[in-house]
């Protein structure tokens, strides 16, 4: 029986590699200069999740900017803030959705330490938060060997959303303790 659940889960899986777009692998979000003045954040499965419209994204209030030439290197998200940078393995968008072949600008990553630092979160939720970025990093160094290996990504990186999913879980259930 245990042998037959687990041949279905791996067909679903399989089945819905197809449906998994993963971006910016390493990272929790992704940053999107869509032009004329709108700006998206979507989460790693290109899912928008904060949409700006503003003629400058660095006086949107939303994001942060580095000096000239400026660039988008941070957002606020719920109250707390990512760093974002370009990434080369950022990647594009899958269908469904109206981001379906573009490239996101740059992806984010949560600043456990600037938070913790500024009060806003606590020092387990902070520890929660180093947890999903060590897997973070480990996917970075997953991606870009089996980029090298010529891996299937889908599986990969169907694999990592779920685990920075139930991490990203624990961050929250860590988060609402602290409530």
């Amino acid at each position: 029986m245990l042998a037959l659940r687990y041949s279905a889960h791996m067909t679903f899986l399989a089945a819905s590699m197809s449906l998994v777009s993963a971006i910016c692998p390493g990272y929790n979000f992704a940053f999107w200069n869509i032009g004329s003045k709108w700006y998206y954040v979507t989460d790693v499965s290109c899912n928008r999740v904060l949409t700006a419209v503003c003629d400058n994204p660095c006086t949107c209030g939303v994001f942060s900017c580095s000096p000239d030439p400026a660039y988008v290197n941070g957002l606020t998200i719920d109250g707390l803030y990512y760093n974002c940078r370009d990434d080369p393995n950022k990647g594009v968008c899958d269908p469904p959705g109206d981001l379906v072949g573009q490239s996101p600008e740059s992806c984010c990553r949560n600043d456990g330490r600037r938070n913790f630092a500024e009060g806003l979160i606590t020092e387990r939720h902070f520890e929660a938060i180093s947890a999903t970025n060590e897997i973070l990093d480990r996917h970075i160094v997953e991606y870009d060997e089996a980029v090298v290996k010529g891996r299937n990504l889908g599986m990969l990186r169907a694999r990592q959303l779920v685990e920075v999913e139930e991490s990203v879980k624990r961050e929250a259930e860590v988060a609402q303790l602290a409530e």
